[in-house]
């Protein structure tokens, strides 16, 4: 049924207004940020909060400020790129920093694709916080997918908005778990 829910996904983001499309790319990437604020700790938080309120501010009101979008773009391309130095290639960080990365993008390339990439990229991060194994992360991708087809149907009604998915943010299984299982981030890390 996944797959099914990720090719409807991947069919129905190109038919967004462009705007909503970004709304929906970071609603999704900001269902991983506590992966990234687990990883990185407080050293990333700014550029994660102003990264996640540019994009918002686009959503909301069209209005991108170009030099700011391409300087947080370059920023999180260079993270990427040192999450793979440091062989995290595979990991629920990348995957959710790419996601951040890709919804950035949309807002400066037309292309439904950024967005594509944004919410892939944000199942992934779901499916790789999955610490304990295969299954565990078919259901992870499996609960993240279904949330983002739900959240998608609804941008589909309304005008994009902070609030627009609000009744749909439960705390997703896949994070209480990881939570549960990752060891606490010493103090100041």
């Amino acid at each position: 049924m996944t797959m099914q829910e990720s090719d409807r996904i991947n069919e129905l983001i190109p038919m967004l207004p462009p705007r909503t499309r970004t709304a929906f790319a970071i609603a999704c990437f900001e269902r991983t940020l506590p992966i990234v604020a687990w990883y990185f700790g407080p050293n990333e938080a700014d550029p994660v909060r102003r990264a996640i309120d540019l994009c918002w501010d686009y959503a909301e009101s069209g209005i991108e400020s170009r030099v700011e979008v391409e300087a947080a773009i370059k920023h999180f391309a260079g993270l990427a790129d040192q999450l793979y130095e440091d062989d995290q290639a595979a990991s629920a960080y990348l995957y959710s920093i790419n996601s951040l990365y890709w919804a950035l993008q949309s807002m400066i390339a037309p292309e439904a694709k950024m967005a594509q990439n944004a919410v892939s990229f944000a199942s992934d991060a779901a499916a790789a916080a999955a610490l304990d194994g295969p299954k565990l992360q078919e259901s992870n991708f499996d609960e993240e997918t279904s949330w983002q087809l739900r959240a998608l149907q609804a941008a589909q009604a309304v005008a994009p908005d902070r609030k627009m998915f609000q009744s749909l943010s439960a705390k997703p299984n896949w994070l209480v778990h990881f939570e549960s299982v990752v060891p606490p981030r010493p103090k100041g890390q």
